[in-house]
């Protein structure tokens, strides 16, 4: 009996041993546990892993390194064997300060409108990365047609230019004075015969007389003086006849239309650019306002070519400087021996330019002395003649005591 029950309680103390073990088996939710000396075990239960990949970062979205994320221990780690655990915040990386820029909204300038260099924006986050700037308007492109006179075959024309770019038509070289298409064309000459034959019942007088208010011969002995155009230093003239028989001037060829001698004449006409007036500075000269013509390249103090003068005839002297307050410079502190001193500059507030200068001298002052009492020294302190020699502590003597 009593053996039974030995074996008995020897059977119970084996399976209580065995039930921290089992309890460990089971349970996966801590990865540590103490052991009898208090040193920590590594969990040896498999992990529930999700790798993430290394993702670079933009300029937009940040990117992250790569690691390994267990989902039953809610832990990241470096590694795939999950032995390095790390830190959520150092997983992401900051963002790109690299941008993938290109080129919006650039358009070249022409003779009509201004350009644009464009600005250069990120294709990733849209920001604009340097904003461009404003191309001033280019010059037109100019063709010169010189002045033709007109022929009986085909019309002539006054001197005019085209822009091949925008299309449009100047009167000047410069292309500042716009003018309509066609407005240069000199019609052709039509040529009168020799002679005119007249109505003897004058139908173009009810009162019997003829056009001219006095008897004409029935025919004209007529020549024609064709359109010449005018150029700046030549004058031309409109279309006319003259009657040789009558000596009277016409403006058609039927010699119906009296005119005036010397009214067909049409003046020179300069093609003038006008260059404004500008002031002079110390550093620019100025100008008084002129007129350059761009055909003979002639200069006048007027737009209608009449005063002419020499090139650089308007070119005005230099202005004096304007300037600043005076500053100092290259100061030197002087001492009691040695003399000191600065410079009195003064620039110029427009070109920077030194105006003036002048060395001041600071005389050196000269030893300030100062009157030092003699002191007796003591055994504690030291002491000085008369002027501040100096005199040694003085030796303590020795004290008997008494006692």
């Amino acid at each position: 009996m009593k053996k039974r029950l030995m074996a008995i309680l020897l059977s119970l103390v084996m399976v209580l041993s065995l039930v921290p073990a089992i309890a460990f088996a089971n349970d996966d939710t801590d990865p540590y546990v103490e052991d009898p000396f208090g040193d920590p075990v590594e969990h040896t239960a498999q992990h529930s892993v999700v790798h993430h990949v290394a993702v670079a970062s933009t300029c937009k979205d940040q990117g992250n390194i790569e690691y390994w994320y267990c989902e039953d221990c809610v832990a990241y780690f470096s590694d795939a064997a999950c032995t390095t655990e790390i830190n959520e915040s150092s997983i992401l990386l900051p963002l790109s300060t690299t941008h993938q820029t290109t080129l919006q909204n650039a358009k070249s300038a022409s003779c009509t409108e201004a350009g644009y260099t464009g600005d250069e924006v990120c294709t990733v986050c849209g920001k604009t990365i340097t904003t461009g700037s404003v191309i001033n308007k280019t010059s037109h492109t100019l063709t010169n047609h010189p002045a033709v006179a007109p022929t009986e075959e085909a019309d002539g024309n006054s001197e005019y230019w085209s822009c091949s770019v925008c299309g449009k038509y100047f009167s000047d070289a410069n292309g500042t004075t716009e003018i309509a298409e066609n407005s240069w064309v000199i019609p052709k000459i039509t040529q009168p015969s020799s002679t005119t034959a007249y109505s003897n019942e004058h139908e173009n007088d009810p009162s019997g007389d003829d056009v001219f208010g006095e008897d004409h011969p029935d025919t004209h002995n007529v020549t024609a003086y064709p359109a010449v155009a005018a150029t700046c230093t030549t004058a031309g003239n409109s279309a006319y006849w003259y009657c040789e028989d009558c000596n009277k001037y016409f403006s058609d060829a039927e010699c119906t239309t009296e005119i005036q001698e010397n009214s067909w004449v049409i003046p020179a006409s300069h093609t003038m650019v006008y260059h404004q007036a500008a002031q002079s500075d110390c550093k620019t000269h100025g100008n008084n306002a002129y007129y350059e013509c761009t055909v003979c390249h002639k200069y006048f103090t007027d737009a209608n070519g009449a005063n002419e003068v020499e090139a650089n005839s308007w070119v005005l002297p230099l202005a004096e400087h304007t300037a600043l307050p005076m500053v100092v410079e290259n100061k030197v502190s002087e001492t009691c021996t040695e003399n000191g001193g600065y410079d009195e500059v003064v620039y110029c507030s427009v070109c920077n330019e030194v105006i003036s200068s002048n060395h001041v001298v600071v005389l050196a002052p000269g030893h300030n002395m100062t009157a030092t009492a003699a002191i007796d020294a003591t055994c504690t302190e030291a002491g000085n003649t008369a002027n501040s020699s100096l005199i040694q502590k003085a030796k303590l003597k020795s004290l008997k005591i008494l006692g």
